[in-house]
């Protein structure tokens, strides 16, 4: 078993390596598909706040009482109703709802990839793959990496550095090992621990 895992050592190296970069990648992705959601989210609630003013006569009111004039009143209702017509039409142009998509989409893709590493590791550590093997899987999981990260849309320094603060805080990722241990008691950690050493 200690030339297998000698042979395998590398290998898991790499995996571990790149999958904290995927890690960071995907999470990044994430961030950015909430940042233009709430983009989104804002324009409609504009939109619907300067729409429901523009549909009443208050504004008509309240600018007319306030310079005495009926003629302020419609000139100032006319560019509320201006801005919400322009706030509308924003969508076409800065197409947040279609960014947030796209980011969406390239999570989802470069999660799975996170998941492929994980389960190579998984299967190096539970002795059931060769280095041959775990070779020609790391190869195929590289290049869907690569593939995807060159369609992969652009994020910001933000992004990443929300996705950091997550990783580190309350939405640290649970790894297999971290939840076998958490549910396995101490003592038989230990024997698995001496088991695995003896062999």
């Amino acid at each position: 078993m200690t030339d297998k895992s000698n042979s395998l050592g590398p290998i898991r190296h790499q995996l571990t390596i790149r999958q904290d970069r995927i890690l960071y990648t995907y999470r990044t992705q994430e961030k950015a598909a909430d940042r233009f959601h709430g983009y989104e989210s804002k324009r409609k609630w504009l939109s619907l706040i300067l729409t429901a003013i523009t549909a009443g006569t208050f504004i008509t009111v309240l600018a007319g009482w306030l310079f005495s004039s009926e003629i302020v009143g419609s000139v100032v209702t006319a560019a509320i109703a201006m801005i919400a017509t322009g706030v509308s039409f924003a969508a076409d142009y800065l197409r947040f709802s279609e960014n947030a998509e796209a980011h969406s989409k390239s999570a989802v893709k470069l999660r799975e990839v996170y998941g492929e590493y994980e389960s190579l590791v998984v299967s190096i550590d539970a002795g059931v793959v060769d280095s041959q093997e775990a070779a020609a899987r790391r190869d195929k999981i590289f290049r869907l990496e690569q593939d995807l990260l060159e369609v992969a849309p652009r994020t910001t320094t933000s992004d990443y550095d929300k996705a950091n603060t997550a990783i580190n805080g309350s939405e640290k990722p649970v790894t297999p090992q971290n939840e076998l241990e958490s549910r396995t008691p101490s003592a038989r950690r230990l024997y698995l621990q001496e088991d695995n050493r003896d062999e």
